[in-house]
């Protein structure tokens, strides 16, 4: 799981692109994300890593 807390996201999505490319499964929160969003959607995807 990638958070985007910031309106910078460009890093975050290239590292998406590149977890995918080597197999995993990503989930991308997008920007603007609270910390309540960032908790539940972790609570909810039982996520192996959170970056």
């Amino acid at each position: 799981m990638i958070l985007g807390l910031y309106g910078h996201d460009r890093g975050a999505k290239v590292l998406a692109r590149a977890l995918r490319d080597a197999g995993m499964e990503v989930i991308y929160t997008g920007i603007h994300q609270t910390p309540d969003d960032i908790v539940n959607t972790v609570i909810q995807e039982d996520p192996d890593a959170v970056m």
